[in-house]
């Protein structure tokens, strides 16, 4: 005859919720680096804006003392040159070694012309929506010449988009003899190389949100240049990217752990339960009862087993 046993388990459960910031604005007119390093000396940092519910939370502190923009902790980080034809090495890029730039370049460009003769075929960076001339290079076994000069103009994306359909890639100088090579097949005209670098959009404390609020016509994306983040107060908080050397008052964040919350839970079984059986039912009580509580109902709870032993 089986035994029935009554299992009743009663517990305290503590649960620490998420973490919250708060906000900071600082009337004062820095630039972005600037405003950034008075954020980590007096709070937490220039603030990271990872949901619209801190955006409105940080508008309501700003709105009704100033109605302008403000920096927050949104900026652009400039990724290393790579060759396009690296796009699809397993391994990622290799580290670009060799340049041949032009006297005070580069700048903020984010794609590269070979300058044509008249400038020695040194490399100029220049806005990748330019369009120009571009050499393809052709690494097919039956290609008669390692390199083809395109006389059409396009801008880098539509000029790699070509090379790559028609031949292998847009050209590739990894040193002087290469570089060379390249630059017996030019003409008049500046050409499209295969050098490129992209940006990364990062929040300064490394937060990964991907909550965007821009505003309209934004971002700019400047040509790898630097730029930095503002909230508008007069356009409900929406953002625009601007050079990260303008000067704004801006707004800071600290970082703040919310109370901790206790819940005590009551179940009764008639059946021995195993250790993971019990955490399972503890979890899915703890869950119901913070889904009522107004939480969503994808969160997720785990229950981990803490024993305490005499000494």
């Amino acid at each position: 005859m089986a035994l029935c046993v009554l299992l009743l388990i009663t517990g305290f459960f503590t649960l620490v919720s998420g973490l919250s910031l708060r906000y900071y604005f600082v009337n004062e007119s820095k630039t972005w680096t600037d405003a950034q390093s008075y954020c980590r000396e007096k709070y937490g940092g220039l603030a990271t804006v990872p949901t619209m519910e801190d955006m409105n939370r940080l508008v309501a502190l700003v709105n009704g003392s100033f109605n302008g923009s403000a920096w927050i902790g949104l900026h652009n980080v400039i990724n290393p040159w790579r060759w396009s034809e690296d796009d699809s090495n397993p391994g990622g890029p290799a580290a670009v070694t060799y340049f041949n730039w032009y006297s005070g370049r580069p700048l903020d460009g984010q794609c590269v012309w070979k300058l044509k003769p008249l400038y020695s075929g040194l490399w100029s960076d220049v806005g990748c929506n330019v369009a120009q001339h571009f050499i393809c290079h052709d690494a097919r076994p039956e290609a008669l010449n390692p390199y083809v000069r395109i006389a059409l103009y396009m801008n880098f994306t539509d000029a790699q988009s070509y090379c790559r359909q028609h031949y292998t890639d847009l050209a590739t100088a990894r040193d002087q003899t290469e570089d060379a090579v390249i630059g017996s097949y030019q003409s008049s005209n500046h050409l499209y190389i295969g050098l490129y670098r992209t940006s990364t959009l990062t929040w300064a404390d490394g937060n990964n949100s991907t909550f965007r609020f821009w505003g309209a016509g934004h971002p700019h994306l400047y040509q790898g240049a630097p730029y930095c983040t503002s909230t508008s107060i007069s356009d409900s908080g929406r953002w625009t990217d601007q050079l990260c050397t303008d000067t704004l008052p801006f707004v800071c964040h600290t970082v703040q752990t919310d109370p901790v919350v206790g819940m005590r839970v009551r179940f009764r079984t008639w059946r021995n339960l195993s250790d993971s059986e019990i955490q399972d039912m503890v979890s899915q009580k703890i869950k119901q009862q913070l889904v009522g509580g107004g939480l969503p109902n994808d969160i997720t709870v785990a229950v981990r087993q803490v024993i305490k032993r005499s000494p």
